[in-house]
């Protein structure tokens, strides 16, 4: 018994490649990710993420002192200064929407997308 008929893999292919083209534009778009590093409610830098070649580290004016670490297409809290270190057990972020916040500092590190500026939605 045949299961399968030729127009049957056709849909299917059909099915792969647009598939493969909706999600091609998001691998592309990693470039334009930036990471946005807040203290007290103010933006103290923003970093692009997947320009940098090498690691390096930030360390902005707050107290407790802490570090946020670059890796190129990913940030992180990496040493704080605070009494529980959830910041630093928060890992790595590297997506569109991940944020990561240490409290004690009042430091916000949070991901925008490849449609900086723009709105999320529109409804009518």
């Amino acid at each position: 018994m045949n299961y399968f008929k030729r127009a049957d893999f056709f849909v299917i292919i059909l099915l792969l490649l647009l598939a493969a083209g909706l999600l091609l534009p998001q691998a592309f778009a990693r470039d334009k990710w930036e990471a946005v590093i807040c203290v007290d409610g103010q933006i103290y830098e923003t970093v692009r993420l997947g320009a940098a070649e090498a690691a390096y580290t930030i360390q902005p004016d707050c107290d407790p002192p802490l570090t946020i670490t670059c890796y190129g297409d990913a940030i992180a809290f990496t040493r704080a200064d605070c009494p529980d270190k959830r910041c630093v057990q928060c890992g790595t972020l590297s997506r569109p929407g991940q944020t990561a916040a240490c409290l004690p500092a009042r430091t916000v590190i949070y991901i925008r997308g490849a449609n900086i500026g723009g709105p999320d939605a529109i409804t009518y």
